[in-house]
Order: structure tokens, then sequence, then C-alpha cells
């Protein structure tokens, strides 16, 4: 009787035995699996990961490029419109009218558009002036003219003054011709003869054309004259 319980005994403990080792089995079998799918988990997200840097370094680069573009159609633009464009306008600039000269603003640089007084033309500046004006019309109607800034009349020279070509008393523009400027092309094609007389009593608004001495031609629209203020309009092609 006892042995039969010894053997029964030895059966159970031979069965837990095994369930147990079946169960570890299992245990080993899930958390291999579970290892395995996480492993093939993160490679997806990191093969993801990957794939996205790769397709926001390309838009980037296409970005680029496309910025590139635009920036270089933008600067063809830009020079295109310079170029049908290639002339400048001063409008409403007043010249002082005085016979004493020296601290009036009665000279004129079309590359900087300032006016300035004899007084305030140094070496920096001399070399800018195109146009300078003399104006008796106070006690003399008929006694003004423009002048080259190398060829004053009776003032100091400007020392360094470069020579413009000036037209007082040509016919060459009307009024309405000017006001039509709308490009450089109508400047150009016009021939500059330098007349060193003055303009006579004049009814305003009148034209006076003119050549500096980098070659560049313009027109001055001489539109009203007080006896103290002329104010003019200055179309010049670049």
């Amino acid at each position: 009787m006892i042995l039969k319980k010894i053997f029964l005994l030895v059966c159970f403990l031979t069965v837990s035995i095994t369930i147990i080792s079946c169960s570890d089995d299992n245990e080993d079998v899930i958390i291999e699996g579970l290892t395995e799918q996480t492993e093939e988990e993160e490679e997806v997200i990191v093969e993801e990961e990957t794939q996205s840097e790769e397709e926001a370094e390309e838009e980037a680069e296409e970005e680029t490029e496309e910025e590139v573009e635009e920036e270089v159609v933008a600067e063809e633009t830009e020079e295109q419109a310079e170029e049908l464009s290639s002339y400048v306008l001063y409008e409403n600039v007043e010249f002082i009218v005085d016979t004493d000269g020296l601290d009036t603003k009665r000279f004129f640089s079309t590359s900087t558009g300032n006016l300035y007084t004899y007084n305030e033309i140094d070496a920096e500046i001399a070399p800018t002036i195109d146009l300078a004006w003399y104006d008796m019309s106070p006690s003399n109607s008929g006694f003004l003219f423009w002048m080259s800034p190398d060829d004053l009349f009776q003032d100091e020279q400007i020392e360094g003054g470069t020579t413009t070509k000036m037209e007082n008393t040509a016919d060459q523009m009307t009024v309405e011709e000017f006001d039509a400027i709308a490009d450089e092309s109508s400047l150009i094609d016009l021939v500059i003869e330098n007349e060193d007389e003055a303009m006579g009593p004049q009814d305003y608004p009148t034209i006076v054309l003119f050549e500096n001495a980098a070659g560049h031609k313009g027109a001055i629209k001489m539109k009203s004259n007080d006896g103290q203020i002329m104010i003019v309009d200055i179309k010049v092609a670049r």
C-alpha cells in the first residue's frame, strides 16, 4: 500500500515538472516572439524616419532651387525694367535767382539730384556738377542762361568742374514732347550743340537741352520764374 502511494506521488511530481517545463518553454517562445516583433517594429520605424529625412532633404533642395530660379527671374525682370526706363526724372527743382551767386543754390548734379551753392562745392562734389544757372532777371529779364560748370560767367571757377554742352536757344523739343518722354530713346538721339548765348525774355514753360561730360543727354523744362525762384523739371538719360 505504501509503495502504491509512493508511486502515485512520483507520477504526480513528474507531471508537475513536465507542466512547469512546458510553461517555461512557452514563456521563452513568447518572449522571443515579442523581442523579434519589437526589433522588427524598431527597424520599420528607423526605415520610416530615414525615408522621412531623405524626403525632407529632397523637398528642401527643390525649394532652394525654386528660390534661386525666382531670384534669377526677379533680377532679370529688374534689369529689363531698367532697360525700358533708363532715364531719371527730377521734378520741381528750385534754382535760386540771385546775381550774387556764391551762396545761392544754382549748381545741380544729375547723378545725385542735389542742388549746391558755390561755397558748398568741394573736390568730391565738383566732378558731379552738370548744370549751372545764371539769372539777372530781377534787373534784366533777358539776361539768363545755363552754363557749363567749367566755364562760369562772372563767378569764381569750379576747380575740377566738367564740361556740359548747353543749348540755351535751340528749339529742338516742345513742352509736349518733353512731357511725353517715357524712356531714354527720345533723349539719346538728340544732337546737342553748345551755345554760349543768353536766352532772352522767356514765356514759360520752355525747354533747354544739354549733354554732360559723361555723354548723358537731357532736357530741362523751365516751368516758372518769379524773379526769386526758378522751378524746373529735369529728364536725363542714364
